[in-house]
C-alpha cells in the first residue's frame, strides 16, 4: 500500500532507532518525539522534509506500515555484515597460521541463557552467561571460564506465564519476582574478563565472542542493550558466527578444504556430543540436574567438540579434561581402533567342529558354558529319534553320552552325521506309533460305550435317540412350522 508522509513521520523513525529509546507504538514515538521535533532548527527539518518530498506517493509499506525500502535496506546490511564476518574470521586464522600462532591462540565461546523477549521491542531478559576460552594446545582451562547468574530485574507485564514455560522446559532458574538488577554488574565482570586477555586493557581490542547460530541473535541482543544502558560503544564487542569459525578453523588446521560446506561443521555443533558431560556446569544446573542447558557446560562443551576435531590434523595429543571430557570416547581413529582391539582382546571364543555345521545354518544354535574351559561349544540336546519300522522310541547314543557328559560339568561335541545346523537329529522322525495303535488308543472302550447315562431333557439340541426326547434346534431359518415338536 502507499500513503504520503510528512516531514514529522520520518524524523519519528529516527528518534525511535535511537540507542536506550523502546517504544511499543508509533503513538508513543509522537508522544515522545513531538518536543525534538519543535527544538529542530530549520535546516535539521530540511533533511526530513526532503525525504518527504522525495517519497511522496511512491513509498510502499510493508504489513507492519514499515517502508519496504527501509526493510530491503536492513536486509541488505545484514548480508553485508555476515559476509565481512566471514572475510574477517577468514583473515585472522590465515594470518595465525603464518605466524605459526593458531595452536596458542584462545577462542572465546559465549552462551547466554533468557526468560523471555519482548515482542515489540526485541529485547530479552537474560538470567544466564557462561564464556569459554580455549586453544588448541592447552584446550579448556578452569581459568579461562566465566560464568553468572543474572537478575534483569522485573520482567515485562504479561510474559510471566511464557517465561516460567521456558524456565520449566529448558534452564529451570527461578523466575525473577522482586525488582533486583544485576545486569549492570555483570556486564562489567564480563567486560573485566575480556580485557584481562588484551595487552593494553580496556584501550586495545577485545576478543572475539563466537555463539552458535541458534544463540547469536540472543547474545548480540543482550550486548547491545547492555551497551545502550551502560554506555559502551557497541563496536567494541564483536559476535561471530560459531559453526563457521568451526569450519573454517578445522580446514587451515588440515591444510585442505576437508569440510567443503558449513554443513558438517553445523551438525557436529548441533549433535554435542558431550552434552551430558558432568563436573562442568555450574552448581545450579549440577544440583538441578539440567546440565544440558546450563550456560557455562554449553560454552565448554562446544570447546570440547572443536579440540576434538582439530588437534588430529594438528599433531596435538588429547589431554582428558583439557581437550575431551575425562573418560571420553573421542573420534580420534586411534582411540577408536584401542577400544576395538580391547574388545578383541577380551571377547569369549567360540569354538564348534566345523564339519558339524552346515552353511546354511539358520536356526538358532544351543550353546553352553563349559566350565571348565569358560569357552562356548555347540552341543546337541536330548533328541528322541524313531525308526520308521518299529513303534517304539529310542534315544541316540550320542545324545545320551552327551547328557551324561553334561552332568559331570563338562560337554563333548555330537556327531556330524548326527547334528544339523539348529542341534537336532538330520534323520527323518517317523510317526511315534503307528496309525492303528494310535487309533486304538483314541478309540473309546466297549465298557463305556454299554454305560447307559441318563436321557438329556428337551432342549435345543438334536439328537440320534428318542424322536420324543429330540430337540427343536435350528434347523432352517426360512421355514415355516406349524408344530414346534
Amino acid at each position: 500500500m502507499s500513503k504520503q508522509h510528512n516531514a514529522f513521520y520520518y524524523f519519528m523513525l529516527d528518534f525511535k532507532s535511537r540507542p536506550g529509546q523502546k517504544y511499543n507504538s508509533l503513538r508513543e514515538v509522537a508522544e515522545a518525539a513531538g518536543p525534538h521535533w519543535t527544538n529542530l532548527s530549520k535546516s535539521q527539518k530540511k533533511v526530513y522534509e526532503e525525504r518527504a518530498r522525495q517519497f511522496k506517493g511512491t513509498e510502499k509499506l510493508n504489513s507492519d506500515r514499515i517502508p519496504v525500502e527501509e526493510v530491503k535496506n536492513m536486509e541488505r546490511e545484514e548480508m553485508r555484515y555476515k559476509q565481512q564476518m566471514k572475510d574477517d574470521i577468514m583473515a585472522r586464522l590465515s594470518i595465525l597460521k603464518r605466524r605459526n600462532a593458531l595452536n596458542t591462540h584462545l577462542f572465546f565461546i559465549i552462551h547466554v541463557n533468557s526468560f523471555c523477549q519482548h515482542d515489540f521491542t526485541k529485547s530479552y531478559s537474560p538470567c544466564e552467561i557462561g564464556i569459554s576460552a580455549f586453544s588448541l594446545q592447552d584446550g579448556v582451562q578452569n581459568r579461562n571460564v566465566f560464568h553468572s547468574m543474572i537478575k534483569p530485574g522485573p520482567l515485562p507485564l504479561g510474559y510471566a506465564a511464557t517465561a516460567q514455560q521456558h524456565s520449566n522446559e529448558t534452564h529451570q532458574i527461578e523466575l525473577p519476582w522482586d525488582d533486583e538488577d544485576n545486569q549492570k554488574t555483570v556486564f562489567e565482570k564480563v567486560m573485566a574478563f575480556l580485557e584481562s586477555y588484551t595487552p593494553n586493557g580496556s584501550t586495545d581490542e577485545l576478543p572475539i565472542l563466537y555463539a552458535a547460530e541458534r544463540n547469536l541473535p540472543m547474545v548480540v541482543g543482550v550486548f547491545d542493550d547492555w551497551c545502550d544502558k551502560f554506555g559502551v560503544d557497541p563496536s567494541r564487542i564483536q559476535v561471530y558466527n560459531l559453526q563457521y569459525m568451526f569450519r573454517i578453523l578445522r580446514n587451515t588446521v588440515a591444510g585442505i578444504d576437508c569440510w567443503t560446506s558449513d554443513t558438517m561443521s553445523y551438525q557436529e555443533i548441533e549433535r554435542d556430543v558431550y552434552n551430558y558431560t558432568p563436573n562442568i556446569a555450574c552448581e545450579f544446573h549440577e544440583m538441578c540436574d539440567v546440565i544440558t542447558y546450563c550456560s557455562r557446560s554449553v560454552a565448554v562443551r562446544y570447546g570440547f567438540t572443536i579440540c576434538d576435531n582439530c588437534c588430529k590434523d594438528a599433531k596435538i595429543e588429547l589431554i582428558p579434561g583439557c581437550h575431551v571430557p575425562e573418560n571420553a570416547i573421542t573420534t580420534s581413529n586411534n582411540t577408536l581402533q584401542t577400544v576395538k582391539s580391547s574388545k578383541k582382546k577380551n571377547s569369549t571364543k567360540y569354538t564348534s567342529d566345523s564339519s558339524s555345521i552346515r552353511d546354511d545354518s539358520s536356526d538358532v544354535e544351543t550353546l553352553i558354558t563349559n566350565k571348565k574351559s569358560g569357552e562356548f561349544n555347540y552341543i546337541s540336546p536330548e533328541i528322541r529319534q524313531f525308526d520308521n519300522t518299529a513303534s517304539s522310541s529310542r534315544t541316540s547314543t550320542n545324545s545320551a553320552e552327551s547328557s551324561a557328559d553334561a552332568s559331570n560339568g563338562s560337554y563333548v561335541q555330537a556327531t556330524s552325521s548326527q547334528i544339523g545346523s539348529s542341534g537336532f537329529s538330520r534323520r527323518p522322525a517317523a510317526m511315534p506309533f503307528n496309525v492303528t495303535e494310535e487309533l486304538e488308543s483314541l478309540t473309546i472302550s466297549q465298557e463305556s460305550r454299554d454305560i447307559n447315562f441318563p436321557a438329556i431333557g428337551k432342549g435345543r439340541g438334536r439328537s440320534s435317540g428318542n424322536p420324543n426326547l429330540r430337540g427343536r434346534g435350528r434347523g432352517n431359518p426360512f421355514k415355516r412350522t406349524t408344530s414346534r415338536f
